[in-house]
């Protein structure tokens, strides 16, 4: 049985203060469009997008959470297999990220089956009053295995590829796990290819999309 043939849904949450824009993001994404008056989320709200990648054959069904306190465990609690987290703050709010920072710690002493993180950085196209630096992000996730972007939501910055890179290593941990072994790169046809990059400026071990060339 072929585990790439057919299309698989998987489950993303996006975790995060109020007023980070997590429901902007969600929105962007999705309706490639930002609510004019973006409300505060009520509960638990989700859309689901079919990624036109036919090498990664990957539908997401994302879900959006109040910042509420206790609307935060709502997912966890209910539903028992999230795939992937996007944790969400404002580049501009240190309290935000601190309290993503601590939905990582969290998420990563949930006991079993796997789960995706990635810190997400929102509001780049307001570059004054930036209280997280890029690079102090950076080392985070490198030191703690974390995806990491930088986003706007307002500008279309990132939005894409912060999806797209959570949902090739969600499809990688899958059909590795079903297959009970890692998964070749190669697995993916030419159209995509995971790899790590480490510059000497501290960047984050990060997914890139690219060519896959087949060694001869």
């Amino acid at each position: 049985m072929d585990l790439l043939a057919e299309t698989s849904v998987y489950n993303v949450i996006i975790l995060g203060n109020s007023k980070v824009g997590k429901t902007s993001i969600m929105c962007r994404y999705v309706n490639n469009a930002v609510p004019e008056n973006p409300k505060t989320s009520e509960g638990v709200e989700f859309l689901i997008k079919t990624i036109p990648d036919p090498s990664l054959k990957v539908r997401l069904k994302i879900f959006d959470t109040a910042g509420h306190e206790r609307f935060k465990d709502i997912l966890l609690n209910n539903y028992t297999r999230v795939h992937g987290a996007l944790l969400v703050y404002d580049i501009h709010d240190r309290e935000s990220y601190d309290a993503a920072k601590e939905w990582a710690v969290k998420l990563k002493l949930r006991r079993g089956t796997w789960m995706v993180l990635g810190l997400v950085g929102h509001k780049v196209d307001v570059p004054r009053g930036r209280a997280v630096s890029t690079k102090e992000a950076e080392q985070y996730c490198k030191e703690n295995d974390l995806l990491f972007s930088e986003t706007s939501a307002k500008e279309d910055i990132n939005i894409n590829k912060c999806f797209l890179d959570m949902a090739i290593v969600i499809r990688i941990k899958d059909v590795s796990a079903q297959h009970g072994r890692p998964l070749s790169q190669s697995k993916f046809g030419k159209d995509v290819k995971l790899r790590r990059m480490d510059s000497d400026q501290g960047s984050c071990p990060q997914v890139f999309v690219e060519p896959w060339r087949k060694s001869h």
